[in-house]
């Protein structure tokens, strides 16, 4: 921050740009659509690099869809994972077993912890789309994202394991006396609400003059980028419900 402007710079082609603004957050917007220029002009001069594409399909589509804040956190995170991996490699040399490895990579820990099989779907899907977006623009003749394979020995997702009766009211006793938390835990255990969704209620939700009083799901608490935000939105149509 400058004075009271805030700025940004960042290195393109080897020189380094900067922006500023009155605000953060216009300053983030000028640094982006300062990224996004650059990333269509290079998507123009017939050696676009993956991070390239990354930045155009970010800016034209990502940025014009209506998704919920986590859909989008996670969509950008998938995003700087590839171009970590990828971003330096010109689209035309873009192939299968490049992005296998990158994918390999991923599995083994190279851009931090080893990412299981669920995030490598997730990360392969994002890149998917961003070589479809390329491809229908007539920078690659067919999407290598589609032909690849993810590593077999990628960590599934463990299962899940429900409470048994027994393992459910010790929890329950062990909840005595622990204040706000307890009670958000007791509440969990006697409705099925997801953490979320029960740090998400708010007394417009909740009718005691029901017969039996009832609570309507309308909202839920999500983490993004790593803060909690009350949204209105849930998980599903089926999650607004009333219990």
């Amino acid at each position: 921050r400058e004075r009271s402007n805030w700025s940004g710079d960042v290195v393109l082609d080897g020189k380094r740009r900067r922006v500023s603004a009155p605000t953060k957050t216009e300053a983030n917007k000028r640094l982006r659509r300062l990224i996004a220029d650059h990333a269509r002009g290079e998507l123009a001069d017939g050696n676009a690099t993956v991070a390239a594409a990354v930045e155009a399909w970010r800016t034209r589509e990502l940025a014009g869809k209506t998704l919920a804040p986590k859909t989008v956190e996670l969509a950008e995170w998938a995003c700087d994972l590839v171009v970590a991996e990828l971003g330096t490699v010109r689209l035309k040399r873009l192939n299968v077993v490049r992005i296998e490895r990158a994918l390999d990579a991923l599995a083994a820990g190279s851009q931090g912890r080893p990412l299981g099989r669920r995030s490598l779907v997730l990360v392969r899907a994002t890149l998917r789309q961003v070589l479809d977006f390329a491809r229908k623009r007539k920078l690659i003749g067919t999407n290598p994202a589609d032909d690849a394979v993810l590593p077999a020995e990628a960590a599934k997702a463990q299962a899940r394991t429900a409470l048994d009766s027994d393992s459910t009211s010790r929890l329950w006793a062990a909840l005595e006396g622990e204040g706000t938390y307890g009670a958000l835990f007791r509440l969990q255990l006697a409705t099925g609400l997801r953490p979320g969704e029960a740090a998400g209620l708010c007394w417009d939700s909740i009718d005691l003059d029901a017969s039996p009083p009832t609570l309507t799901v309308r909202r839920q608490v999500r983490l993004v980028k790593g803060k909690p935000r009350l949204v209105h939105a849930v998980k599903t149509k089926g999650s607004r419900r009333s219990v």
